[in-house]
């Protein structure tokens, strides 16, 4: 039975695999996996459907974004929100639109040090954004897969890594 031709969406992916890209110059930027994690360590050694390069893909997305949505949230207006649900709506992820999210601090309680609407928005909708952010690793990891000068950079990080850190890999 033949499956029908992937689908990719291809929006911001590009951007991704910069990102992605730039970070791996810092190998200390691995230290975003979680190396405690026995699947990550048997992926090491053997063929994983979830491979290193697609948990780091994702690290990067995500602790990029995370702390882009922290420190900037306020420059969050109606062009860069509404952005960002046309990702969503072009991923097909669900989420509630910010138009329709309502703070759960009251108007006269919003002081200079109480979190950005848009900040709140995200972190109520925190579950859509890994999703939107799952989707975005998996057509990163397929174009990054095709770069071989990236895949021996992020391999030699990778060894680098492991060695400096003594991660301890599984014999088995």
């Amino acid at each position: 039975m033949n499956k029908p031709p992937r689908q990719f969406v291809l929006k911001r992916v590009y951007e991704m695999a910069s990102l992605v890209e730039g970070c791996i110059d810092d190998e200390e930027s691995l230290i975003e996996l979680d190396w405690a994690d026995s699947e990550l360590l048997r992926g090491l050694a053997k063929f994983s459907k979830i491979s290193l390069l697609h948990r780091y893909i994702y690290a990067m997305i995500a602790v990029e974004h995370r702390r882009e949505y922290r420190k900037n949230a306020d420059l969050y207006e109606t062009e860069e929100i509404s952005t960002l649900e046309r990702l969503f709506d072009a991923y097909d992820v669900i989420y509630l639109p910010y138009r329709n999210f309502r703070s759960q601090i009251p108007p006269e309680e919003v002081t200079p040090h109480a979190e950005d609407p848009f900040y709140q928005w995200f972190q109520s909708q925190e579950a859509s954004f890994e999703l939107l952010w799952e989707k975005l690793t998996d057509e990163t990891f397929h174009l990054l897969f095709g770069n071989r000068a990236f895949l021996l950079k992020f391999n030699l990080a990778v060894s680098r890594y492991v060695d400096l850190h003594k991660v301890a890999i599984p014999g088995e």
